[in-house]
């Protein structure tokens, strides 16, 4: 999978790549399976991002997605705590089947969010891989300031073992060109530790790690 070096914190992502990845996002709206559009194979991958998330859902807490996706996990939220706000750029993302009275979603691109409102859990799951370094610190930013004192944020995605994996090229498993920076996972620990205190979780078996230098990892994190 890619190409990788030892850091890539001083890379952007050019304007070229931005657009390759919007116009990646926007062609997977069109795919009427919404676990193939968002996760890109038909796997039992939810069920472990729902296992990882349940332990920290209480019926008075407010919660928010961030990148929802098809607005699966924020559904499942929505059954247990109070309100659920779920926020993506793309809402034809977002199934008709995951609807509830207590679930608001909001069509934005997760760097323009804002709110009044402060929620006690926020989720990222499978964002940070479209993101460069600079454009994820100002995620996480923004997610520290959306937490409660005593909240938490969850966030999920690919990393790099042993370098960032830069991927920039044809995919014939998507049948599209695919740009994603997987972080190596020792760099994003430092990096999250700037701003939370951080625990990190081997979140999948190993059927659901395709590549060997790549994996996911689910990031339990409160405030210092």
């Amino acid at each position: 999978m890619g190409r990788g070096n030892r850091s890539m914190m001083d890379i952007r992502f050019s304007l070229e790549q931005k657009r390759r990845i919007n116009d990646f996002l926007c062609s997977r709206t069109k795919i009427s399976d919404r676990k193939i559009a968002t996760r890109f194979h038909d796997s039992d991958a939810h069920v472990y991002d729902l296992a990882f998330i349940r332990p920290f859902l209480r019926p008075n807490r407010y919660a928010l997605d961030l990148g929802t996706g098809s607005g699966l996990l924020a559904y499942e939220m929505a059954k247990v705590v109070e309100k659920v706000i779920a926020v993506d750029k793309y809402e034809s993302f977002f199934s008709p089947q995951y609807r509830s009275d207590n679930l608001e979603f909001i069509e934005c691109d997760v760097h323009d969010f804002k709110s009044k409102h402060r929620f006690d859990i926020v989720l990222l799951f499978g964002v940070i891989t479209y993101l460069d370094y600079e454009q994820s610190i100002r995620v996480y930013q923004l997610a520290h300031n959306l937490l409660n004192d005593d909240g938490v944020l969850l966030v999920k995605h690919g990393c790099g073992l042993k370098e960032d994996v830069l991927v920039d090229g044809y995919s014939e498993h998507l049948n599209s060109h695919y740009v994603a920076l997987y972080k190596q996972v020792e760099v994003e620990k430092q990096l999250l530790a700037e701003y939370f205190n951080v625990e990190v979780v081997d979140i999948y078996p190993q059927h659901l790690n395709r590549w060997e230098n790549t994996k996911y990892f689910g990031f339990i994190l409160s405030k210092n």
